[in-house]
């Protein structure tokens, strides 16, 4: 524990500074979450375990997870800087370490970052809207291109698992609002406690969405038609692994389920669907990711 808490602090200042040099003349806050991070780090590295409070261990994994979220982040910025994605890692970084439960804005800028990150990792080219919202259309979170394609994928972090379903449709309706069919990802880490309970989580919840919008054998649902991807994604605990003495391996369970609609096999919107689920599962399983296909 002491070797990889004091290898993934070095790590995140590593990242830190690139942000920050990316970001500049602007830079990050030194009592960011990042910085949190940084520290509670330096804690674990110095005491070899967590502490034994609640609190203090749901620091330690936050400040793991944050970590390894923003290395992933870091690689993936953009050669330009782009207002709304230097906005979005400000807001990643605001507040406490671990957010109070009416105060989750920085984790839901992570999930929108992560979600960035994982698609360029599949060699894709992911970018943020340039255009004002004042202009009557909502700016998706993150914007994809396919040839002469445009797609919108909105990411939502929903808080309890019964409110996945309607905020996918909250996420439908501001790609609609945004006149871009795209994709809808649905983060449930917060919403799955328990690593073992995960994997059957991603799957009932991308079936129980993908059933808003789509129906097997009959196609979308009216009013639907421009959501062409569903996926679930969890990452609700890791567990250290002892190899040897005083060694051992930091596990982080990571799962998604991903569903992409179409009306048969080699129409225009089954490839346009397909695409972004696999490049959306490529890029989820080189950050380590356990990746599931579901069939609408």
């Amino acid at each position: 524990m002491r070797r990889f808490a004091a290898e993934t602090a070095r790590d995140l200042r590593h990242s830190i500074a690139y942000v920050n040099a990316w970001m500049a003349p602007r830079s990050l806050p030194t009592a960011s979450r990042l910085h949190q991070a940084v520290a509670e780090l330096d804690q674990l590295a110095k005491d070899g375990n967590f502490a034994s409070s609640d609190p203090a261990r749901q620091r330690g994994m936050r400040a793991i997870q944050l970590a390894l979220d923003v290395f992933a982040i870091a690689s993936a910025l953009p050669v330009a800087r782009v207002a709304d994605m230097r906005k979005d890692i400000e807001k990643c970084a605001e507040g406490a370490l671990a957010p109070a439960a009416n105060d989750l804005a920085p984790l839901q800028a992570q999930s929108q970052l992560i979600i960035r990150a994982a698609y360029f990792r599949a060699g894709v080219a992911p970018t943020q809207p340039t255009y004002s919202g004042s202009l009557g259309k909502t700016k998706p979170d993150i914007i994809l291109e396919n040839g002469l394609s445009t797609y919108g994928v909105e990411v939502k972090r929903p808080t309890l698992l019964k409110n996945a379903v309607a905020r996918a449709k909250d996420a439908a309706d501001q790609l609609l609002n945004a006149d871009l069919r795209g994709g809808i990802v649905i983060d449930i880490t917060d919403s799955v406690e328990d690593a073992t309970a995960a994997d059957s989580a991603v799957q009932a919840q991308a079936a129980a969405i993908s059933d808003e919008f789509f129906v097997h054998g009959s196609g979308w649902k009216p009013g639907c038609r421009h959501v062409m991807m569903v996926a679930v994604i969890a990452r609700p605990a890791w567990h250290l692994v002892l190899t040897g003495d005083q060694e051992g391996q930091v596990m982080i369970h990571s799962t998604s389920c991903v569903a992409a609609f179409g009306t048969a096999r080699g129409t225009l919107d089954t490839i346009h669907s397909h695409w972004m689920r696999k490049n959306l599962n490529t890029g989820l399983n080189k950050l380590g990711f356990t990746s599931q296909e579901s069939k609408p």
